[in-house]
């Protein structure tokens, strides 16, 4: 090494670090590219499956205003109306539910299938509200919520 000149030196250096340069470029390439690729496999797989959990909370969300303002309804219209837009969420509901079974886990199948008890349970209730409010016993109906 002491016979080559400095500029041959000064080359050699600059040639390892120009192929540093290269393989560090490469490999933070190729990592960003996996975690692309993951990115898309999560956005395509979960966030859809996210979307329909997000669904099912705002259907619930949104019988539960029904089922208060079926209650504090004063006419029967109005009451019968109700009824109808609360009968249209649960069928809603119930499809949402059935979907997300599609390509669930078996723990999310039995998260769901625990939904389901719990939601049949909670249209009986729904349905005893209903009647009541249409018969307009609206606190008998209150005292079910």
């Amino acid at each position: 090494m002491k016979s080559l000149s400095v500029k041959v030196k000064i080359y050699i250096i600059v040639a390892i670090l120009a192929a540093v340069s290269i393989i560090i470029s490469y490999l933070g390439i190729t990592s960003i590219s996996q975690t692309y690729k993951l990115t898309k496999i999560l956005a395509e797989d979960k966030a859809p499956r996210i979307l329909r959990a997000d669904d099912l909370d705002s259907g619930m969300q949104r019988l539960l205003k029904l089922q208060r303002d079926i209650i504090l309804e004063s006419t029967e219209a109005g009451t019968h109306k109700y009824a109808n837009q609360i009968k249209e969420a649960e069928s809603s509901l119930d499809g949402i539910a059935k979907d997300m079974e599609n390509g669930a886990s078996e723990a999310g199948k039995t998260d769901l299938a625990e939904f389901g008890k719990n939601f049949s349970e909670f249209k009986k209730l729904n349905d005893q509200i209903a009647e009541l409010a249409i018969a307009d016993s609206n606190n008998k109906a209150y005292e079910l919520v």
